[in-house]
């Protein structure tokens, strides 16, 4: 595989972890889960680093990618656990939310929810009254968080296994010449071939 085409798939799975990143910041704003508002961020933020890095052929940008998507994907396993509440992880904590008593807004607003309100704060407004019973909910909401983070687990895997692959190019020479030369010593050998 060229170093070019291998650089392509790179970029291509850098911005559509970039999307998906987006997409779930948008959400987490809505909710205001500060602290995965926090690390989306910054995940953004490196992600477009490494998308200059393998766009630029800048091998010490995606190394740092590299290094955050380890990160990332412990982050995301965390929050998996989270919402799962397996072993230690309890959604009842305060870690996501920073001590700030939001939730997350598939919470109320999942697919298919039906929200039901206490009847005495019921004041006409939606926006002050206390939530009784969320009931219908098609797919739960701590399934939905950790779906999203599962994906975030993904791009951040198939990121890490072909940017360690243009990052070992970049960093061998020999190798992309390697593979020049046999890819010249091919299309010359066909050639003579047919001739």
């Amino acid at each position: 595989m060229a170093c070019g085409t291998l650089r392509t798939w790179t970029m291509a799975i850098l911005i559509l972890q970039l999307i998906s990143l987006l997409e779930r910041i948008t959400f987490d704003f809505m909710g205001a889960v500060w602290a995965l508002i926090i690390g989306n961020f910054v995940a953004i933020l490196i992600t477009v680093v490494g998308t200059f890095g393998a766009y630029q052929f800048r091998p010490r940008y995606l190394i740092m990618y590299l290094i955050w998507s380890f990160a990332w994907i412990a982050c995301n396993v965390a929050v998996m656990l989270t919402y799962l509440e397996i072993s230690i992880f309890k959604q009842g904590g305060t870690i996501l939310t920073i001590n700030t008593e939001s939730a997350s807004w598939w919470k109320n607003n999942g697919i298919g929810c039906t929200v039901e309100y206490e009847s005495s704060s019921q004041t006409g407004s939606t926006s002050s009254a206390i939530i009784a019973k969320v009931t219908g909910c098609i797919l739960e909401y701590k399934y939905v968080e950790v779906i999203h983070a599962g994906i975030q687990c993904f791009f951040s895997l198939l990121g890490i296994i072909i940017g360690s692959w243009l990052t070992h190019r970049l960093y061998n020479p020999k190798a992309i010449d390697q593979s020049a030369n046999s890819a010249s010593y091919r299309s010359t050998n066909f050639h003579l071939q047919n001739v």
